[in-house]
């Protein structure tokens, strides 16, 4: 009621910003933790956990209709033990029932609501409920009335059903892995198979795959371009930069500001889910890196450009660190803060107006919702043809409205910031710089990418009792031990900003990181790696996540690390573990490659063997940059000076006074070196055609 005082919950000590969100609603919600779910246990109620995240816009609207209603709060609290999760702080948890309420009603989503017993085994769940009954779906006051009902008449039913639920979604990763005897290597066909399968996913009229909703798969996008690259095909490359500048044209990239937002709402990439999250930017960052490479094309760079230029700004700490996320709505409306009336641009562009509008589809009706989404519908040569004037005009027009656009947009009331900072993503994102900064050679790239490396290495990994640990999550502190992810990213990470600064204290890095995480999250077999660290008790059972999603699973990075390490120090048993690693998931990943993208590149390099490249001389890092601009997927690149490195065997007596090598190799045999980049580039093309 208005002017009742309100008290908090026990989230107001919770540093995540979904948590701290819902700190004053009347339900009494608990975190995620083991004194929680033992209380839970002593008091033999059922558990509901709600798991969400800060950017969730229909997280918000449940948590408006029902947890701040006074009378759902109290009948919450009466019959149930409350746990909130933020699904990206805990994305352990958040995976587990995610495979439950997709395993009860064929969907999942957020918010996740999932009914467990006291011991934590799932029963019944779903997502978002509304507060009163729609279209035969029940209100969330008689869901709950019929859940109590069900658990307190009928609890030998609802033991069965937990435990049979249980049994079915501890399965599912099982599933997938085959026995690892079976070869890694992928024949013609199967390579064939691999594009022939994504294309036909192809929305080929609006690019990407499928219909709406509409998510980016950067994945599918880099393996299309991968496939072109290794077999020719030119089908798998035309839909792969055809989807890149329809999204890069489209409303889901934001045209004055840079960065992409979660995904489309239909089919043609105009209306976003407006909330943007750190972990596109970075993949989608790699995809434009890559697509620029290949050609040269203007809107290629920037899109790249646009994205890093949009994290640097509204996402970045002043430690170093990257944010999680920035919420989709403001004010409680969504894209409220994106949006445009045509009368707006009149007053803010004055004579360009005109023809920003026609560029950017304004118009006095708008084209969504009586407002306007900035895209640009047809291309920039197009565009200047039709209405008479020079592209360089055009560009003209372009940056001085979106400079004026933008600064009238920060007049406006921002939408809500995630301020946490993940391990994991924060990794992708230095991967990412690391690939524009081949490009673009912007030295504000590579600062960034090192100082944030610098800050996860120094506030997420410390040394307790003797034993390193990694954290998953930071605000004001370190929080929630590392899950596989943490630990297979941020060596990539590392891994990749060797790879322009050829300092061999990342490597060393990588590979202490490696062996702390076979140690906690191996499974004694050389195979697959378990999400969690051994010893986490706060979990109804280990996964081993298996499927890239919207970020790389764990396994599929750490069996690409593996590989790179075996590499770049000769070490037999990484290069076996990886080799098992994707022969176990082979037939799952060519079976669904869409859910396995990082598998199949991984698969591709290691069926092509990487490019193994060492350039030696005064000038190695100048020759070394000029290479790292080209398209060479899989590549591993190491530089020295002279034989200061020389424990490395790519470098190992490489060294010839007063002049640079380049050696290009395979498996540590080399071929005659070169010195100019033009005959590095005839080998690689013969060595493309064996």
């Amino acid at each position: 009621a208005e002017g009742k005082e309100r008290y908090p919950n026990r989230l107001i000590h919770e540093t995540s910003p979904y948590l701290v969100q819902h700190a004053y609603n009347p339900v009494d919600w608990q975190p995620w933790n083991e004194q929680t779910l033992k209380k839970a246990q002593e008091k033999g109620k059922p558990i509901l956990v709600s798991i969400g995240y800060a950017a969730c816009h229909w997280c918000h609207v449940m948590e408006r209709e029902s947890f701040e209603d006074e009378q759902v709060a109290a009948y919450m609290n009466q019959h149930f033990t409350c746990i909130k999760v933020d699904r990206e702080e805990r994305p352990d948890v958040d995976q587990i029932y995610m495979d439950a309420v997709q395993a009860v009603s064929g969907q999942g989503g957020w918010p996740l609501n999932m009914f467990l017993t006291a011991d934590a085994k799932p029963f019944y769940g779903g997502t978002y409920f509304p507060s009163r009954p729609v279209q035969g779906r029940p209100s969330w006051g008689q869901l709950l009335q019929w859940v109590v009902n069900m658990f307190e008449k009928e609890p030998e039913k609802v033991e069965k059903q937990a435990q049979n639920l249980t049994d079915h979604i501890s399965g599912i990763d099982t599933s997938l892995i085959a026995p690892p005897e079976g070869t890694p290597d992928l024949t013609e066909k199967e390579i064939a198979q691999l594009g022939h399968s994504l294309l036909g996913h192809a929305d080929k009229v609006n690019g990407g795959f499928g219909y709406a909703p509409k998510f980016p798969n950067p994945f599918n996008i880099m393996l299309l371009m991968r496939l072109w690259h290794h077999t020719g095909n030119a089908d798998t490359l035309d839909h792969a930069l055809f989807t890149l500048d329809k999204m890069a044209r489209g409303g889901i990239y934001d045209q004055i500001g840079g960065g992409f937002a979660r995904y489309a709402v239909d089919e043609i990439w105009l209306v976003p889910h407006f909330e943007k999250m750190l972990y596109d930017n970075a993949l989608l960052a790699v995809a434009y890196a890559d697509a620029y490479k290949i050609t040269g094309k203007p809107i290629f760079k920037e899109t790249l450009q646009g994205i890093i230029t949009f994290v640097l700004r509204e996402l970045t700490a002043a430690n170093g660190g990257f944010y999680s996320a920035l919420d989709a709505d403001s004010e409680g409306e969504e894209g409220k803060f994106y949006v445009w009336q045509a009368t707006e641009i009149d007053e803010l562009l004055g004579n360009d107006a005109a023809i920003f509008k026609k560029y950017c589809d304004v118009s006095d009706n708008g084209n969504w919702e009586g407002n306007n989404i900035l895209n640009r519908p047809i291309p920039d040569e197009q565009f200047v043809a039709e209405q008479g004037m020079t592209i360089d005009a055009l560009r003209t027009i372009r940056a001085n409205g979106a400079e004026k656009l933008i600064a009238h947009r920060a007049t406006r009331i921002r939408p809500g910031l995630d301020d946490k900072i993940l391990v994991s993503w924060n990794a992708l994102m230095v991967s990412a710089l690391v690939r524009a900064y081949e490009i673009l050679e912007d030295e504000v790239y590579l600062v960034a990418a090192q100082k944030n490396i610098t800050f996860i290495l120094k506030n997420c990994w410390t040394c307790e009792g003797g034993e390193a640990k990694l954290y998953h999550s930071f605000k004001e502190v370190a929080k929630h031990p590392a899950f596989l992810d943490d630990y297979a990213t941020l060596i990539q990470a590392l891994l990749d900003l060797y790879q322009v600064t050829f300092d061999t204290d990342l490597i060393r890095t990588a590979k202490t990181l490696t062996d702390e995480a076979i140690d906690k999250f191996g499974d004694g077999a050389g195979n697959v790696f378990y999400y969690t660290a051994k010893g986490q008790a706060d979990i109804l059972y280990r996964k081993k996540e298996l499927y890239d999603s919207v970020v790389p699973s764990g396994n599929s990075v750490m069996a690409s690390v593996l590989y790179r390490l075996s590499v770049l120090l000769g070490e037999t048993k990484y290069h076996e573990w990886s080799a098992a690693m994707v022969a176990s998931v082979k037939h799952s990943a060519l079976k669904y490659p869409t859910s396995f993208g990082n598998w199949a590149i991984l698969m591709l390099q290691q069926h092509f063997p990487a490019i193994e490249l060492a350039v030696v001389g005064k000038h190695c890092k100048d020759k070394a940059a000029a290479i790292n601009k080209w398209y060479l997927p899989g590549k591993i690149i190491m530089a020295a000076l002279g034989n200061e490195h020389d424990s490395y065997p790519l470098l190992q007596s490489r060294a010839v006074d007063g002049v640079t090598n380049i050696y290009l190799c395979e498996g540590y045999t080399c071929k005659a070196p070169v010195q100019e980049l033009d005959d590095l580039r005839k080998a690689l093309l013969v060595n493309m055609e064996h």
